[in-house]
Order: structure tokens, then C-alpha cells, then sequence
């Protein structure tokens, strides 16, 4: 899952495959009322879909599989969309620019206005980026420094600043808690990949998960109470929620092969996330305690990285 001590993109779904057979935020990532963003009987799923290896374009569908249509057609590669709490914005990566770089770029919901964030050094990764509960800030790792931190901009791109600023680990994959008063990241600094919380400047850093085995991509409930992530089996990956004290831990997935990269509705009611359970990477669905599963897509290549509208 890692290259090199720090995680890609690409090398995590190729292990996952194989499996098969602190700067300063400020307060503006508080939700501009203080409270949790609510259901949407609109809700769709973003995802990105593999047009041909290894390229990738940001896609979206509705809730029950129906209604795919791309949002980006660039043959460059574009990966890991997630939507702004307005519904406006979609952050993602793109390696439009000349050096072949992951960098962190946005669009309109309809797929216009392409704009990069990031112009970062050849060889540099800029990726998993998400929005602020207020959306004013975006969220995402990058190696611009020698190693996998977790960064902060403004959502045009400006002041961006290095969160965790940890020289000795890898930090990545973060996301703002629903009220923007916690970000949720993985990190090794304990030796292996486990599940942390921090305040909004990045101090007060506080250790979720506590084992032997690797646990990443966490996830928030609109609750803000609980989170979702997934977690290393002896054969493979499966999804898993925990509350903030790492207790009360609930296995959402049993299967024969990795499910990963899960992503939570906004009514808390569904999960999305990644299995390889038809042989290739696809989108599937079920229920919040792990019941009712079922496939959304059903390609011959990839569909990863399932992101709810609000």
C-alpha cells in the first residue's frame, strides 16, 4: 500500500489487486452555522473511471448506479473528485501540466472552468484533496517538502500551508469533520498506518486506532460522532467504523477480496465505497451497518474513489 514509506494512489490500487488473487487553519473550517450538512434527496456519487490504463476521468452518477456521465474528458489523468458543501465545486487531481505531476485542480459541477491549484516541482504528489465544512478551504496531502504531510489552501488555490508538518511520518488522506472543528488523517508514525484526529491548527493530535496492522482512508459520519475507514486483514481489506476513542468498532465488509476507500451519504443512512469483489475495482453501496450491499457499477476497468454530492 505504500511506495517507498509514502502512500500513492497508483501503488495502492495495484497492492490492492494483487491482494485479490501544522501551520495554522483557521476557524473558517467551521460550517457557516455550526452545524452539520444535511441529507439530500439529490445526492449522487462522484467516482473516477479508467478510460484506458492508467488513465483515469471524474465521473458521476446517481445514488442507485444510474445516470454515469463524465464530468472530465482530458486524456490526462484525473482522479479522486470530491464536491463542495455548496454543490458548486469539485476539487480533484489532474496531471494536466507539462511535468506529468499529481497536482490538486477544481472544476464546476458540470465539468467547466478547469482550474489548477498546485504547481508543484516534477516528481512531486499533491492528492486526496476535500473541501472545508464551509468549503472556504481545501484539504490534501503532498510530498512537496520530502515527505507525506497534510496541507491547507484557500479553495482559490492561495496560502498553502503545511498542517502536520511531521518530518519523521507520512500523514495523508485528511478530512474536516462535519462542524470543520477536527480534521481526520493516517499517518505511520507509530510504525505502521493508524487513524488520528487533530484540531484545526494541528495540534492537539489524538491516536484513533491502536494495532499491529495498517488502517487508512478515514471517513466521517454527518454525526460527526463516528468514522469509517478500512482496515488490514490476514487476506485482505475490509471497511470498518470506530468512534472518535477507537471503540465500538463495527465490520461493515466480509468478503474474499479488499474493499476499501469508503465514503459515507450525507443523511449517514448509506456507504459507498470500493470492492473487487466482481474481479476488478468497482463502486458498490450498502446500508450504514453494513447490511444490503449491492454493485453500482458494473465496467470492464476500474470505477474508484466514490465521493457523495450534498
Amino acid at each position: 500500500m505504500r511506495e517507498g514509506g509514502i502512500r500513492h494512489r497508483r501503488s495502492f490500487v495495484l497492492t490492492i489487486a494483487v491482494a485479490a488473487g501544522t501551520a495554522v487553519l483557521l476557524a473558517v473550517l467551521l460550517a457557516p452555522d455550526g452545524s452539520a450538512r444535511g441529507a439530500g434527496s439529490k445526492s449522487r456519487i462522484l467516482f473516477d473511471h479508467e478510460v484506458a490504463a492508467p488513465d483515469y476521468n471524474v465521473m458521476s452518477m446517481k445514488a442507485d448506479g444510474s445516470g454515469e456521465k463524465p464530468l472530465t474528458q482530458d486524456p490526462a489523468d484525473e482522479w479522486g473528485p470530491s464536491m463542495s458543501p455548496n454543490g458548486k465545486k469539485i476539487v480533484f487531481v489532474a496531471q494536466r501540466d507539462a511535468d506529468g505531476n499529481n497536482e490538486i485542480a477544481t472544476i464546476n459541477a458540470d465539468g467547466s472552468n478547469f482550474r489548477q491549484l498546485t504547481n508543484t516541482p516534477a516528481g512531486v504528489y499533491n492528492e486526496y484533496p476535500t473541501y472545508s465544512a464551509n468549503g472556504k478551504k481545501i484539504i490534501f496531502d503532498s510530498d512537496v517538502d520530502g515527505d507525506q504531510d497534510v496541507w491547507v489552501m484557500d479553495a482559490n488555490g492561495d496560502d498553502q500551508r503545511n498542517l502536520t508538518n511531521n518530518d519523521a511520518a507520512g500523514d495523508c488522506c485528511a478530512a474536516a469533520s462535519p462542524r470543520g472543528r477536527k480534521i481526520v488523517f493516517e499517518s505511520d508514525r507509530d510504525g505502521d498506518y493508524e487513524i488520528y484526529t487533530t484540531s484545526q491548527s494541528g495540534r492537539n493530535i489524538h491516536q484513533v486506532t491502536r494495532n499491529d496492522v495498517t488502517d487508512g482512508e478515514p471517513a466521517w459520519f454527518p454525526s460527526g460522532k463516528r468514522l469509517v475507514f478500512e482496515r488490514q486483514f490476514p487476506n485482505d481489506d475490509e471497511i470498518v467504523t470506530t468512534n472518535l476513542k477507537g471503540k465500538r468498532l463495527h465490520r461493515l465488509t466480509r468478503n474474499d477480496v479488499s474493499d476499501s476507500e469508503a465514503s459515507v451519504s450525507p443523511n449517514g443512512r448509506k456507504v459507498a465505497w470500493v470492492s473487487l469483489s466482481d474481479g476488478d475495482l468497482e463502486i458498490w453501496v450498502m446500508r450504514a451497518d453494513g447490511k444490503r450491499q449491492r454493485q453500482l457499477t458494473f465496467n470492464d476497468t476500474a470505477d474508484e474513489f466514490p465521493h457523495w454530492t450534498p
